[in-house]
């Protein structure tokens, strides 16, 4: 395993940006008008199906693809809602790297290279659409719909598997799909302009917190004519436990640019 691997596993994770799906079944559409009441009380039902929590955590056997190359690693994923993000990716048990994103920041370690880096959260925009947030990855964590999707432009359709939100903000299409129980099962995210693309899967769905939450989550991206998949099999996830959020900046380590 390439040494930088932890990186590239860490960007797989935050790339968002996706083509909207075209595929046409017969469905019956919502009125798309803000005042719509129909359409009101669709969105608040699909907002209640939502996760509450105050913390949330899980282990991820998670199986990455970079092209033809494949990779199995752990990730331990604690998260403080609206607050922080925090990632340890180990494999074969050694940690290789770690990673702490708040709002404003993110920070790196490389322990197998000794390097670390401190960026604003504006640094992401590398990798995902500039108007894309902390709320917005603190979402595909924990199966939650991207808040933007609820806006006022998103149309509301509806056939035999359940309701689907699509709309065009920000230079950004999305598609947000949601089975029958009101969970999302799966978001697509594109833009054409950059020609990236992401889509988002969630299956294997338990009960937790007076809702019902994934433990399957599978990213497929594309951008820079790169195709990163990442296939994570979550541990039971742990609601409103107390977390710590471990990051310190070892003396011996140097910056990175």
């Amino acid at each position: 395993m390439k040494k930088n691997i932890w990186i590239k596993v860490l960007c797989a994770l935050l790339l968002l940006a996706a083509s909207a799906c075209k595929t046409k079944k017969n469905i019956a559409s919502l009125p798309n008008t803000a005042n719509n009441p129909q359409k009101k009380s669709v969105m608040a039902q699909l907002m209640d199906a939502d996760l509450t929590f105050s913390t949330y955590s899980t282990k991820a056997k998670t199986h990455i693809k970079i092209d033809s190359s494949t990779y199995d690693i752990n990730l331990n994923i604690r998260i403080k809602r609206n607050d922080t993000i925090w990632i340890s990716v180990s494999y074969f048990g050694i940690e290789g790297g770690r990673v702490l994103i708040t709002p404003d920041s993110i920070k790196m370690l490389n322990r197998l290279q000794s390097q670390y880096l401190v960026k604003p959260f504006s640094y992401l925009s590398k990798y995902a659409h500039a108007k894309v947030d902390f709320n917005a990855l603190q979402s595909i964590f924990t199966g939650n719909i991207m808040a933007f999707c609820y806006g006022n432009e998103a149309s509301i359709s509806k056939d035999s598997s359940g309701y689907t939100i699509r709309g065009f903000k920000w230079d950004l299409s999305y598609q947000a799909k949601f089975n029958n129980l009101t969970k999302i099962v799966e978001t697509i995210l594109s833009d054409s302009k950059l020609g990236q693309q992401l889509q988002i899967n969630y299956a294997n769905f338990i009960p937790s917190n007076k809702t019902n939450i994934p433990t399957q989550v599978v990213l497929k991206t594309t951008a820079n004519q790169k195709t990163i998949t990442a296939s994570m099999l979550y541990t039971i996830p742990q609601i409103d436990k107390k977390l710590d959020f471990p990051f310190t900046i070892p003396k011996r380590f140097s910056a990175v640019e």
